[in-house]
């Protein structure tokens, strides 16, 4: 599992990904598929660290730092995730943001890219954390992405946000994979970029664990999630969830067997 924190914005974490005990592959109960391709996704969501393709993107992973968006609330919100292109503005947030934080962070630095801006600060007992805003010319949030992952059934489209980055695949790849890193639904079993003259249309196929009951089994559910962006208005949208498969996973013993 990444050791980047997140720290109250990730309930849907929570919902798509359960951390469970890999130890032995068949407990008597427990019956592991046979199938080849069941196998491959079996093993992605049971070994135990949650691993990106090659080329996705991710964070540098520091021991003792976090990354963390901050929304109204203070924390990584994509409903009310904060958004500015003034750096005074950003600052006086986070300054704002941090009155009466326990921790009681001291600002180390600022940083700014094309994207975001960027407070640094350290805890007293030593912890770093990247706080961030992203700049309103390059993503305005307004809805989660991967929402509807563990229940494709109540899928409807909907708006993820207004891209204003560049029109071309690495940078729409980028966004993307920035707003999954964050908050990830499930392993990532395969990825699809298509571009048309109208829009660019990104697929990731992943496989999301249900953490069974004491006497049930885990249910693992292969989901494919489709992000579109409009190239004339830059509405990234949720444009499609499907739930392709579901494959039994662990039981879990009650107390009396």
């Amino acid at each position: 599992m990444k050791k980047i924190l997140l720290i109250a914005g990730l309930v849907l974490l929570v919902a798509c990904e359960v951390s469970v005990d890999d130890g032995g592959r068949d407990d008597g109960r427990t019956r592991v598929p046979t199938d080849p391709e069941e196998l491959v996704v079996w093993d992605a969501v049971y070994d135990g660290e949650y691993k990106f393709p090659e080329g996705f993107y991710t964070e540098p992973q520091t021991t003792g730092t976090t990354v963390n968006y901050l929304g109204d609330n203070g924390d990584w919100n994509f409903y009310k995730l904060r958004h500015t292109d003034s750096r005074e503005q950003a600052r006086a947030w986070w300054h704002s943001m941090m009155e009466g934080n326990p921790d009681k962070p001291t600002l180390l630095g600022e940083d700014e890219t094309d994207k975001h801006f960027e407070f640094v600060s350290i805890t007293k007992y030593g912890h770093v954390t990247r706080w961030r805003f992203h700049k309103s010319s390059y993503f305005i949030a307004t809805g989660n992405v991967f929402f509807h992952a563990i229940r494709p059934e109540w899928y409807q489209p909907y708006t993820i946000g207004i891209y204003g980055g560049e029109l071309e695949q690495e940078a729409v790849k980028d966004i993307v994979e920035l707003l999954w890193f964050f908050e990830p639904c499930g392993e990532i079993m395969s990825t699809e970029f298509n571009e048309s003259a109208e829009s660019f249309t990104y697929t990731i196929t992943s496989a999301v664990l249900g953490y069974g009951d004491w006497g049930t089994h885990d249910q693992i559910r292969v989901v494919k999630n489709t992000v579109t962006l409009n190239k004339a208005t830059r509405e990234l949208r949720s444009t499609g969830c499907a739930l392709l498969q579901t494959i039994q996973g662990k039981y879990h013993p009650n107390a009396f067997e």
